[in-house]
């Protein structure tokens, strides 16, 4: 091209401010060159500069979204396969260390009675009853009660528990109070009268299905055969002659209320506001063994004890301690004969109690260990000026949170200030992609069993979602399919009725932005799909 022509329609590219061109100062310029060209001419060849030409900016598209057509299926995720270790069954991108840490953790559980397995398992008219109402059949056989501020509802056809704040769990006196007997005080009545007294209880129990799991717990605790007695105790032993170890069970009267159990309490009462319950009941801690099978004696009939601080679970080669989150993600995994994932309702209060419990540990271990984090690096002036406080009694904190403490307020700052620095420096993003949760993936329908819902497997939601984010991470990232990305941040949220969904902002690189409609035309395209099964409304 002609260099003259090159200015000139750089030039017209360029509108002046009034309407059209400045066609003036099209002429003085197209005569300025002119001019320069004659001048060109009589100066020796040898001597002439050479004049560059400037390169046009080029919008680059990506290869991966050119000339291809859409997906007429969503994207499937590879094959599950099997741990060689511990028979756990993994999904995408999982690692080895996932579920047993490639053979470290080991946990032995005991085989569950075959007429609790029929109930977890069976399609049966009580089987499917008990499904349904499994948390109150649990509630009714517990040991302890639960306290805290938690709600448990079924939201446009999903049941969702959900929990605020902390969480307790209180064990009643042996003689029951003014509302009658309930929890462990049901233990200590005959049968046709302890059958009685769980039937009024809650109206929506049936007299069949109590029948058996009275029978299960009879059979687990009452009732052993010869091949499991392992001591035998005398008739005429009496305890004080015997050297073997026994229990002696003392019932206490209900405290009065000037009588104080400050030790058995927790610290914030503002969660339970009945103070009577407070001074009758004791506290279980979350590092008790026995915290799992007093509350969940469905999902525990032989009383299995739960994790506890300084619990060894490792391999005969490791023979190590194993931590609440070891311990949890080890006994969620799914294998065969794990009942524990068929208790429906159950099992997602029982998925919030663990995770409670595995917070409470961290937030237990950074306590005891302010000095090893050095947290008077974090309580110094200059961060009480940061967080914008005026009170001088406030400045020595009790307990110091660093940023390695997932949640915590330091490490929701680190994460604002690295997104805000991000977008200093490469600018603003060019693609803000939003991928929603779907119940009717392939991954997911394959995973249940008959009769199974979605809402009863919040872990094979959860671990399918996550491989379909780093899924599409991976088509982004390597395969690029909008171009060459500078940097990607996202974010995993939860609605309400516990269904994820995640938010991704793209960065591009310079050649690969988008710039003109006609870019935007080879990355977006609209459809409109007919919505048979769901009510405009209610579930869109």
């Amino acid at each position: 091209m002609n260099f003259k022509y090159y200015i000139v329609d750089r030039l017209l590219r360029e509108p002046s401010s009034s309407k059209g061109y400045n066609t003036k100062r099209l002429k003085s310029l197209e005569s300025a060159s002119q001019h320069g060209m004659e001048r060109m001419q009589t100066v020796p060849a040898a001597k002439r500069a050479k004049i560059s030409k400037p390169k046009q900016p080029v919008t680059r598209l990506p290869d991966a979204a050119i000339g291809k057509k859409l997906p007429a299926e969503p994207y499937q995720l590879p094959s599950p396969t099997e741990c060689s270790k511990c028979r756990a069954r993994k999904f995408a991108f999982e690692t080895a260390h996932f579920c047993c840490g490639d053979g470290e953790v080991k946990i032995v559980a005991n085989d569950d009675p075959a007429q609790l397995v029929r109930l977890l398992t069976s399609m049966d008219e009580d089987a499917k009853h008990f499904r349904q109402y499994i948390r109150l059949y649990n509630n009714m056989f517990a040991f302890t009660s639960l306290g805290g501020k938690f709600d448990a509802k079924t939201k446009i056809g999903i049941y969702v528990f959900k929990l605020h704040g902390q969480l307790y769990h209180y064990i009643p006196y042996l003689l029951p109070g003014k509302e009658g007997p309930k929890y462990m005080q049901l233990y200590f009545y005959d049968g046709e009268l302890e059958a009685k007294k769980r039937l009024g209880c809650f109206p929506e129990l049936r007299e069949d299905v109590l029948a058996i799991l009275m029978e299960v717990t009879k059979r687990v605790y009452n009732a052993p055969s010869t091949d499991e007695v392992s001591v035998i105790w005398p008739e005429n032993t009496s305890s004080s002659e015997s050297e073997s170890p026994h229990i002696l069970v003392t019932a206490k009267k209900e405290p009065s209320e000037h009588d104080s159990l400050e030790d058995d309490l927790p610290e914030d009462d503002s969660l339970d506001n009945d103070s009577s319950r407070k001074k009758s009941c004791h506290r279980i801690m979350h590092y008790y063994g026995c915290y799992d099978p007093l509350q969940y004696p469905r999902l525990f009939p032989y009383g299995d004890c739960g994790w506890t601080q300084g619990a060894s679970g490792g391999s005969s080669k490791t023979n190590r301690n194993i931590s609440a989150r070891e311990y949890y993600a080890y006994k969620l995994q799914c294998r065969p004969n794990n009942m524990l994932l068929k208790a429906g309702r159950c099992f997602q209060q029982y998925i919030v109690d663990m995770y409670v419990k595995v917070e409470n540990t961290r937030l237990n271990f950074f306590r005891r260990n302010q000095q090893t984090i050095r947290a008077d690096l974090y309580q110094g002036i200059l961060d009480t000026i940061d967080c914008g406080e005026n009170c001088a009694a406030n400045v020595e904190r009790r307990v110091i949170l660093p940023p390695t403490f997932i949640g915590g307020p330091r490490d929701l700052k680190k994460r604002y200030l690295n997104a805000m620095s991000l977008v200093q420096r490469f600018g603003k993003p060019d693609l803000f992609v939003t991928m929603t949760y779907n119940a009717n993936w392939l991954e997911i329908k394959q995973e249940l069993a008959v009769g199974e819902k979605v809402q009863d497997r919040p872990d094979i939601v959860a671990r399918i979602f996550r491989a379909k984010v780093l899924a599409l991470k991976h088509l982004i990232k390597k395969k690029k399919v909008f171009g060459e990305v500078a940097t990607m941040i996202y974010v995993i949220e939860f609605q309400k009725r516990g269904l994820p969904h995640a938010h991704f902002l793209i960065i591009l690189k310079q050649d690969y932005k988008i710039k003109c409609p006609a870019d935007f035309d080879k990355f977006f395209v609209l459809k409109y799909h007919l919505l048979i099964t769901c009510i405009l409304g209610k579930l869109c």
